[in-house]
């Protein structure tokens, strides 16, 4: 009994951690990117789809009827495995070659700050915001501001991010 008890505990904790590493606020969307920003240098791409969704993620989006995905819906239903493969490794060949342009330090960035650039579908249901395109801002370690966009949706639990493209210097 003692072992079932402990076994019950070591379960619940791992569901709380797990329920909690989710993204449940569009606010915290730009903390996850800037996760996976963090020394991207010496990533791989299966790091990088750890921070975003995976294909098999994105079909199940597709199908959910809590995610309102409006007019990108038939994009992202359209999508075979192997585009998505070439999509996601162009996306993260992209932001590594930005890094390089630009002479980002990716392992002394600093987050800065996370902004809404246009929310859709609000109000449905309860207010929460279904797609959630944003910029995740980040400071170098020269001081220079920098931001990454992003592509997220709502799927009844949580925000899966789509996409992450064009890393572009803060205009001040």
């Amino acid at each position: 009994m003692k072992i079932f008890k402990i076994a019950f505990i070591i379960l619940t904790f791992s569901m709380i951690s797990c329920k909690q590493n989710s993204i449940t606020k569009p606010e915290d969307i730009g903390k996850n990117i800037f996760e996976l920003l963090k020394g991207i240098d010496k990533k791989t791409v299966t790091d990088y789809n750890i921070h975003t969704i995976t294909y098999e993620e994105l079909k199940d989006l597709v199908k959910n009827s809590k995610a309102k995905l409006g007019y990108y819906k038939g994009d992202l239903e359209s999508l075979s495995a192997e585009q998505f493969a070439n999509k996601s490794l162009a996306n993260f060949n992209d932001i590594k070659n930005a890094g390089e342009k630009f002479k980002i330090d990716w392992n002394k960035i600093t987050y800065s700050d996370f902004k809404l650039e246009k929310s859709e579908f609000e109000m449905y249901p309860f207010g929460i915001t279904k797609a959630v395109k944003g910029e995740t801002y980040f400071k170098n370690y020269d001081g220079k501001i920098y931001f990454i966009k992003s592509m997220s949706f709502y799927d009844g639990d949580g925000y899966k991010t789509i996409f992450l493209a064009e890393i572009e210097p803060k205009d001040n």
